[in-house]
Parts: C-alpha cells; sequence; structure tokens
C-alpha cells in the first residue's frame, strides 16, 4: 500500500505556492487601485472646489462620488478573493507533512511552520481588519463627497443664499 504524504507533497506544495502567490498578487492589485483611486478623487476633489463653472463643479463632484462607490464595491470584491486564496492556502499547508527522521514513520504537520496572518485584535468585540479599513475610509470619503454634492446642488438652485 502506498503511503499518501508521498505521492502528492509536491503536488500540495505547489498549490500551496500558487494559492499564496495569487493572494499576494489580488492584494497588490487592490493596492494598486487604492493608489490610482487616491490620485482620481484629488484631481477630482480640486475641480468640485474650485471655483469655475457650476456645472462642471457638480459634475465632477457626481463624478467622484460615483467612482468612490465603483471602486468601494471592486475594493470589496478582490478582498474576497483575497480571503477565499488565503484560506485555499491554508487548506494546503494542513496537509503538508514531513516524516520523522527518528526512524519511528511518524509524519509531523508543518501547518505551524508556515507564517499565515494571524486574526486580527479586537476591541469590544469588533476586530480590526483590513476590510473594516477600507469600508472606513471609503465611507468617509463617500459621505464626503454627498456632503460637497448636496452644499453644490444647494448653492446651484439657490445662488443668492449666503453661506
Amino acid at each position: 500500500m502506498s503511503d499518501p504524504f508521498v505521492h502528492d507533497d509536491n503536488l500540495v506544495a505547489a498549490a500551496l505556492r500558487q494559492n499564496w502567490d495569487h493572494a499576494r498578487h489580488v492584494e497588490a492589485q487592490r493596492l494598486y487601485l487604492l493608489a490610482i483611486y487616491v490620485a482620481v478623487a484629488a484631481a477630482l476633489g480640486y475641480v468640485a472646489v474650485h471655483g469655475g463653472d457650476p456645472y462642471l463643479r457638480l459634475g465632477a463632484t457626481f463624478l467622484a462620488l460615483s467612482a468612490t462607490l465603483i471602486v468601494w464595491g471592486i475594493t470589496h470584491k478582490l478582498g474576497q478573493a483575497f480571503a477565499n486564496q488565503v484560506r485555499h492556502a491554508d487548506r494546503c499547508a494542513r496537509r503538508l507533512a514531513i516524516q520523522s527522521l527518528d526512524g519511528n514513520n511518524e509524519y509531523i504537520a508543518l501547518h505551524g511552520y508556515i507564517g499565515f496572518p494571524r486574526k486580527p485584535a479586537g476591541l469590544a468585540g469588533v476586530s480590526f481588519t483590513v476590510r473594516l479599513m477600507f469600508d472606513a475610509f471609503y465611507g468617509t470619503v463617500a459621505v464626503a463627497w454627498v456632503t460637497l454634492l448636496g452644499y453644490l446642488a444647494f448653492r446651484f438652485f439657490i445662488p443668492a443664499a449666503n453661506l
């Protein structure tokens, strides 16, 4: 009878590496998307608050709010893909084992020796995750765009108001 660990260790190790590399790639995509969004939002924010044509200011604010909501959704999807790849890599790591050298034909699990991220610390029942950080960032920015859009719409329809 053949030993199941002997034949598929290389396959499991390759799957672990592939899942872990893909998780790192997805996280890099999420950070690149954030960098591009910040640049676009800064440009649209400049147009929205700089004095000029009210149509242009309203359009820039609406476009910035729309971009925020779209990028927030994409970031959420990328976060799900990242968590999925880490979960698969963890599952592969749990299957990896080596044969002990003392001649007992025992296998030692390697999962404890592979550096997986730990669960984040929590405060008052809320764990501080990267997802929470992104949600807080995009939520705050979306509220700012909605507030600015409301102000600009108010000024557009009632231009004589002193605010």
